[in-house]
């Protein structure tokens, strides 16, 4: 499994923690730089009871105060998943009680927790790092749950090839892909769900937007010039997992 080391991973939090503390003038707030990422897979058969819990969960969790809580079903992948997102500022969140547990008390979240172990075949949690020098951001500031649906790309690094992977992604993935015509690229960096690992989140407008392929096809020497790019990623690369997610605004909010 990758490592990665104490030095590394105290460097990704602090450089997060100091962009999120950087105001946006005349701008939308700014995208949340850490963001508690929860992957669930459920049981087929309880689609229904469960996304009626996850507008309980949304409601509790505004009521908390917490900016934003963003819920993304997967389309085109594991038909059995979905990923809900919501920012910290720091790691000083896990030290008090969680959202839900502020509002409604130990006793029933402890209570929600449980019914939702009746829905459920897998859930895993991490942190995602915002990376805005490895990303494409629009100008008005915000994050990518403006658009319908996205394009999910997740890249584990070979042991001891991170400083690769991001020299590849900063020198030649974002170059071509906004050679390519993109306008937008959210980079994170993840960490606790799994192996170490760099998830590219590419919003698209509409599924009909898949027909064009990636933008880096569009690159100067077209395809063919992109695939000889992502060749340069033997050796660096490990494991990859690509899925198109659609975003749930009836079951996520935006302050």
């Amino acid at each position: 499994m990758q490592r990665l080391s104490w030095d590394t991973f105290t460097r990704a939090a602090l450089c997060s923690l100091a962009l999120a503390c950087v105001p946006a003038k005349g701008q939308n707030p700014p995208a949340p730089q850490i963001l508690v990422m929860t992957t669930t897979t459920i049981k087929p058969d309880m689609r229904a009871a469960y996304e009626a819990y996850q507008k309980e969960i949304t409601a509790i969790y505004k009521k908390a105060g917490v900016p934003m809580r963003s819920v993304w079903q997967t389309v085109l992948g594991d038909l059995t998943e979905y990923v809900s997102v919501y920012p910290i500022q720091d790691f000083g969140a896990f030290d008090g009680p969680t959202p839900v547990a502020k509002v409604v008390g130990q006793e029933k979240a402890a209570e929600l927790l449980k019914r939702a172990g009746q829905y459920l075949t897998s859930v895993h949690r991490g942190i995602l790092f915002a990376q805005p020098d490895l990303s494409i951001l629009p100008k008005e500031g915000g994050g990518p749950t403006q658009s319908g649906y996205a394009v999910i790309e997740q890249l584990v690094p070979t042991a001891g090839r991170s400083g690769d992977l991001e020299h590849w992604i900063k020198t030649e993935a974002v170059p071509a892909d906004r050679q390519g015509g993109a306008k937008q690229l959210w980079t994170y960096q993840a960490l606790f769900d799994g192996a170490p690992s760099y998830v590219f989140v590419y919003p698209l407008d509409n599924m009909a937007a898949l027909n064009a392929g990636p933008p880096a096809w569009k690159m100067d020497g077209g395809r063919a010039a992109a695939e000889k790019m992502a060749g340069r990623l033997n050796g660096i690369v490990s494991a990859e997992k690509l899925s198109i997610s659609q975003y749930r605004a009836d079951l996520s909010y935006q302050q």
